[in-house]
């Protein structure tokens, strides 16, 4: 059963003194609050708070978050500094830079030319020929950039259905009456946000299983959807479930002769693939917009560019693209209104902190990163090459590795997902993934390469107890893990 919420505690509830404490030591320690009972708050205090206690109450919680020490994180993803240096300079750009607001250029200059820095600077990784007119915007994270994304296709998919019907509007019903409904064409590993972007723009979404072997998403399988409802294809560099880069150059080979934008999403890999190309070209096939027919890329940098979360970039080839990711109103009575992205009013502090960690880390920084997770990845890669029963999902072309169950060994393989309960109980916080299952881990620069070692060390030896399980008949629990949520759902 679950324990019952702490009653709620007056805000200034008369603390006892303990016995040989002065009221100077426990003013100190506790603020006089009563911390150790830590009221449920169910209603707006009606008396002010003092910022010591307000200081103290938001120290305790924090220490039930998961906690991680410089390249000893056993969390997968989540956390993706490499040290808690960067961490603090992040928090003091954050603190200068707190109550702006992107909206109001004019007050607050300084933002607006770091977000076209930070568009510069992710250019200059993921256009790599200056190629003329990419353009783009930052954003709040990978979910906005894939909104962004998809709203930006169905509106030109529009205006091309409809030229005749002046600002075509997806909404407007006798548009929708003499239209057919628009289609984006995902593989079923391309990121939830893509269903999402579906739901709430009231599209249809195509779901094209990729490769069984590889992973990856082909130009084959997209060609038998394409159709002229299709109006956005889906890669993913890489994918978050098995960290494998889709067939980018066939599938844009493909939409670049029907004319249908490409996006490639990359808001996971956009900071650390071209880095990983360079290291190791053999496992990064090109992605970005040297491939033509590549029409628009998302990449967060509150992943692998390490900045503080809450900042994404999404990358056009043209303005001509971008121009539909808008909203003008420009019969408000309060004004002309014109936002380029889902929120109208944003923080400054992140947008700062995108800026003030790539201009830190700089090309040589994310490389000596890239190079880390490489060898992190190379060493559970091999592992599990050595576990008889458990098998790699894929090729992982960076940090995220994908561990499955072998269907094709003696006894039908190992139970990837007891293993990775069994991980779990060792401290070790990984993704648990579906159809078919398995689970992965997501090296980043919070993991050092002996954190990796440990990895595999428990991993080969939590195989050897679940092989043990089995032969004693124990399975796996039947239960969805939940992206995102601390929680499970049955099946």
């Amino acid at each position: 059963p679950k324990a019952s919420p702490p009653a709620p505690l007056e805000d200034n509830a008369e603390v006892p003194l303990a016995e040989n404490n002065s009221a100077s030591d426990v003013a100190s320690d506790a603020v006089s609050d009563p911390l150790d009972r830590d009221p449920l708050v169910t209603h707006l205090p009606e008396e002010s708070t003092t910022t010591a206690i307000v200081l103290k109450r938001a120290q305790k919680r924090a220490k039930d978050d998961t906690q991680w020490r410089d390249g000893e994180s056993k969390m997968s993803g989540t956390v993706y500094m490499a040290t808690t240096e960067h961490l603090n300079m992040l928090s003091e750009v954050y603190a200068i830079y707190a109550h702006t607001n992107p909206l109001h250029a004019d007050s607050f200059p300084s933002i607006p030319r770091m977000e076209q820095e930070i568009i510069a600077m992710a250019r200059s990784l993921l256009d790599p020929q200056t190629t003329e007119g990419v353009c783009g915007c930052v954003t709040s994270g990978g979910t906005e950039s894939i909104l962004l994304a998809c709203k930006a296709a169905r509106d030109a998919w529009c205006h091309r259905q409809a030229p005749w019907y002046a600002g075509a509007s997806y909404a407007s019903p006798h548009f929708r009456a003499a239209t057919d409904v628009p289609e984006i064409i995902v593989a079923r590993s391309a990121h939830a946000a893509f269903w999402k972007a579906a739901s709430w723009l009231n599209v249809r979404i195509v779901v094209l299983e990729v490769d069984p072997s590889t992973m990856r998403l082909t130009a084959a399988a997209v060609r038998r959807r394409i159709s002229r409802r299709t109006m956005l294809v889906v890669a993913s560099a890489p994918c978050y479930p098995h960290g494998v880069v889709d067939d980018v150059q066939a599938i844009a080979d493909l939409c670049k002769r029907r004319g249908i934008p490409l996006h490639v999403d990359s808001c996971l890999g956009g900071f650390c693939l071209p880095l990983v190309q360079e290291l190791r070209p053999d496992l990064v096939p090109t992605f970005d917009f040297r491939v033509p027919g590549v029409t628009s890329i998302s990449a967060d940098t509150h992943k692998f560019g390490m900045g503080q979360k809450g900042t994404s970039v999404l990358l056009y080839r043209s303005k001509e693209m971008r121009k539909f990711q808008y909203t003008a109103v420009t019969e408000w009575s309060g004004g002309l209104y014109i936002s380029p992205t889902l929120p109208g009013s944003r923080n400054g502090g992140v947008v700062a902190t995108a800026w003030a960690s790539l201009i830190c880390l700089g090309r040589s920084g994310l490389r000596a990163s890239a190079e880390g997770i490489l060898q992190a990845r190379d060493v559970l890669v091999d592992a599990v090459s050595r576990i008889d029963g458990l098998c790699i999902m894929g090729i992982p072309a960076m940090g995220v590795v994908a561990v499955g169950t072998d269907t094709k060994a003696p006894n039908g393989g190992i139970d990837s997902l007891i293993v990775m309960d069994l991980l779990t109980a060792r401290g070790w916080v990984l993704n648990a993934l579906q159809k078919p299952l398995s689970f992965h881990v997501c090296f980043t620069g919070a993991h050092s390469l002996e954190t990796a070692r440990k990895l595999a060390s428990d991993l080969a030896e939590c195989a050897e107890e679940a092989r043990r399980m089995k032969e004693k008949g124990v399975a796996s629990d039947g239960k969805a893990r939940v992206y995102g949520l601390g929680g499970t759902f049955p099946d």
